[in-house]
């Protein structure tokens, strides 16, 4: 049986842990499409193959948005799925289907898994460590011109809202 998302698997990005769980929830559909016809196991990878499309599409965007310097080799990570994804679908004829669809459910759901885990937490903590020097600013440790380049950094990369900004911009001002 595939496995599922976990909490211990978010990124800390609440639209890219929305997308993991589509995705883990596709493959478990795809699953109980062995066993029960009603569920159309080709309509269900095409969903797999489209979704994770999307999703990839979404996380490169996102990762291009906040300037992740492991972009590239993301981007060749999210393309070996779908070289392995045609491998396992290419190895078995129509009258194979449900070993196919087990096995096809399988793989998403622990490639999901290993990719969240070694891939998808990079950027997260990439994000963190972002907000962590960010908060240290405002601790004191840099000068207020400083302190308010990284302030403007942090909300143009979307990292904290515009009433943040002008707040946490008010308290850096009235210290200078």
């Amino acid at each position: 049986m595939p496995r599922q998302w976990t909490a211990d698997l978010s990124v800390g990005n609440s639209e890219m842990d929305g997308q993991h769980r589509r995705l883990f929830d596709l493959a478990l559909l795809l699953w109980r499409s062995a066993e029960d016809p009603a569920i159309d196991s080709q309509a269900t990878i095409d969903a797999i193959i489209d979704y994770t499309y999307e999703h990839f599409a979404n996380e490169e965007r996102y990762l291009r948005s906040i300037g992740y310097p492991g972009l590239r080799d993301h981007q060749r990570n999210h393309g070996n799925i779908f070289v392995a994804l045609d491998n396992i679908i290419n190895r078995f004829a129509d009258d194979e289907r449900r070993v196919l669809v087990r096995e096809l459910s399988e793989f998403v759901s622990e490639w999901l898994v290993r990719h969240i885990l070694h891939e998808d937490m990079a950027y997260g903590r990439f994000v963190a460590e972002r907000r962590r020097r960010t908060d240290a600013g405002a601790a004191g440790e840099v000068s207020g011109l400083e302190r308010l380049r990284q302030l403007k950094s942090a909300l143009d990369e979307g990292l904290i809202t515009a009433e943040d900004y002008e707040r946490r911009k008010q308290d850096v001002l009235e210290r200078m």
